[in-house]
């Protein structure tokens, strides 16, 4: 498992990046989004669907914790400043 193209979200406000998971080489989810909760945790979510409120996929709590700890491993490795990981949370 990989993450790929993770780029800064340029609207800001909570959403910190977006970026795609290669789960392995058959699938990638797309449009993922690493933000930061109203508490300040920061956590990842798979895109939404462009009607409602449902998400793309359903992600176990497992599974997603990984994709988290690639992904704030990824902006750190591209020299940002990362989100607070004492409060990042699946």
């Amino acid at each position: 498992m990989r993450i790929l193209n993770l780029d800064p979200d340029p609207l800001g406000a909570r959403a910190i990046a977006v970026f795609d998971v290669e789960l392995n080489p058959d699938i990638i989810l797309r449009g993922m989004v690493l933000r930061r909760n109203e508490i300040g945790e920061v956590r990842c979510f798979p895109a939404r669907l462009p009607y409602g409120h449902k998400r793309s996929v359903d992600i176990a709590p497992r599974l997603t914790r990984e994709i988290l700890k690639l992904a704030l491993d990824a902006f750190a490795q591209q020299k940002r400043p990362a989100p607070d990981a004492a409060h990042h949370h699946a």
